[in-house]
């Protein structure tokens, strides 16, 4: 097993954050042309292109002042990655296509009127950034006895996984009760957007996921427990071991599956790929094979889903399905939203960041509690769209602004960009080094950084302690009572004169 400091100071990491470095260069000088050669031909799509990119430049760059330790998930790298994938790509893709999908992310807005609207955006950005920068804290989590006196008995751990295992198949039961699933019809024809029905206290239907569907895919925790401990190289990769994580993790995909939920699977592909990277496990081919696997699935699933639920496969190709799917941080729908603030729904001061604290009480016992994500009332109230469950949800840019106007752009991304620091810095010297603190930045880094800048604060973090709880509970599950004399400790405390000063960034 690699420490945490040998393996950040690899070959690998250096060629990686060279090889960024020389992008991030390339990327500023192309910005810079197309700047001015938009601005000179009166191209606004092209201007907006500029922008686009200069807008993953800012924190990409943030990311480099690691240097040597720089690292590929590291939060501001992965908030890099959610606007490179949502706002950059998506803009030349704006640009270039000519579909109908093309044309529905527009969002009826011209690219003068997103490029009114950008330079704010472009300014919580810079917001984020700065606060990651200037926020170079950490909490002791060497100091917490959970940490310091983790140790992994053999049997509790399989107690564990067990427990997991046999919870996912009760679920995948009671989901396929729910909603009358069949295995009569080949199991490609179960893939399709499933979700469930309460009725609200004026009778309405109110839609949302059940539990049924949490239960199906509990087994995920056991997966991620077995696959970390595998990394660790606390359990060998022999034929049984492979088998049990192979088994854990097709169980894990069944309710994902059926219920057509691409970023579930996904999501587990990258936990995976976050562990092993941290205990040394993979390089960089191994992250490309992976990255193309994550695209075949994304792609095959959302073709299909579109055939089961109509007949026939509308979207022209991956492109479209990928790159078009609307998901993320997109600045064409931030400006879309900002038009309509407060002009069709008021300003909401802070209102929607209080829905994270009724998230925990069920749906099936409150049915109108207030909904952490903001999507529904998005595409309903403020576009006057038909939605059912879903929606668009806003990004954390357009959900600043909808609270509290332009001034909360800035306050808001820079104190969340310190959040994502202090986060980081309190987890580092940890990573690949204690079981428990890897396993839990692994199944909250990509949620947290990547995902929550493209929804909305409240329902991001719901969906980070959608698995950092779990984990919890089978990591206390799994640890020996007692550390006894000669027992393996699964990367337990590591003594504070081993944990590197703030570097970097």
């Amino acid at each position: 097993m690699n420490s945490n400091s040998q393996f950040r100071g690899s070959n690998f990491q250096y060629q990686m954050s060279q090889a960024a470095l020389a992008a991030v260069g390339s990327g500023a000088a192309l910005a810079i042309l197309m700047f001015i050669g938009g601005f000179a031909a009166g191209s606004a799509s092209v201007v907006y292109a500029s922008m686009a990119l200069l807008a993953f430049l800012i924190p990409a760059a943030t990311g480099l002042l690691r240097g040597r330790q720089f690292d590929i998930f590291e939060p501001v790298n992965l908030v890099a990655g959610a606007i490179l994938f949502a706002t950059t790509i998506r803009a030349f893709y704006l640009m270039a296509s000519d579909s109908s999908r093309a044309e529905f992310l527009m969002m009826g807005a011209s690219f003068d009127a997103v490029n009114a609207q950008i330079p704010w955006m472009l300014l919580g950005i810079a917001a984020l950034s700065i606060g990651y920068i200037v926020v170079p804290y950490r909490v002791p989590l060497e100091r917490l006895s959970f940490v310091q006196r983790f140790t992994v008995s053999r049997g509790r751990l399989w107690t564990a996984i067990g427990f997991a295992t046999v919870t996912g198949l009760v679920g995948v039961g009671l989901f396929m009760t729910r909603f009358g699933i069949s295995l009569s019809d080949g199991i490609l024809a179960l893939s399709r957007k499933r979700a469930a029905e309460f009725v609200g206290d004026s009778g309405e239907i109110i839609y949302g996921k059940g539990y049924e569907v949490f239960l199906g895919q509990f087994s995920q925790y056991g997966f991620i427990l077995l696959a970390a401990v595998l990394c660790a190289g606390l359990l060998r990769w022999n034929g049984r071991n492979i088998g049990a994580v192979s088994a854990l993790f097709f169980l894990s995909i069944i309710v994902p599956f059926m219920s057509s939920s691409r970023s579930s699977i996904l999501l587990l592909l990258i936990i995976a790929c976050i562990l092993a990277y941290y205990y040394g496990r993979i390089h960089l081919k191994a992250i490309l094979i992976a990255a193309v696997i994550a695209a075949t699935v994304v792609t095959g699933m959302g073709a299909l889903r579109e055939f089961n639920q109509q007949g026939a496969i509308e979207r022209e190709g991956a492109v479209d399905a990928i790159i078009g799917s609307g998901n993320g941080i997109d600045f064409v729908r931030t400006a879309a939203i900002m038009e309509r603030v407060p002009s069709v729904r008021p300003f909401q001061n802070g209102t929607t960041y209080a829905a994270l604290f009724t998230s925990v009480i069920p749906r099936g016992i409150w049915p109108e509690k207030p909904n952490p994500s903001m999507g529904v009332w998005i595409k309903g109230e403020l576009f006057g769209q038909s939605v059912r469950k879903n929606g668009w949800p806003p990004g954390m840019i357009a959900e600043a602004y909808i609270n509290f106007g332009i001034p909360g752009i800035p306050i808001v991304m820079f104190i969340f960009g310190g959040l994502l620091r202090v986060f980081y810095e309190s987890c580092r010297p940890h990573l690949g080094v204690s079981l428990p603190i890897t396993i839990l930045y692994a199944v909250s880094i990509w949620r947290l950084a990547f995902g929550t800048i493209g929804l909305n604060f409240a329902h991001g973090i719901l969906q980070v302690l959608q698995y950092v709880i779990p984990m919890l509970a089978l990591l206390w599950l799994a640890r020996s009572p007692r550390r006894r004399r000669g027992h393996n400790p699964a990367l337990g405390h590591m003594p504070m004169d081993r944990i590197p000063k703030s570097s970097g960034v």
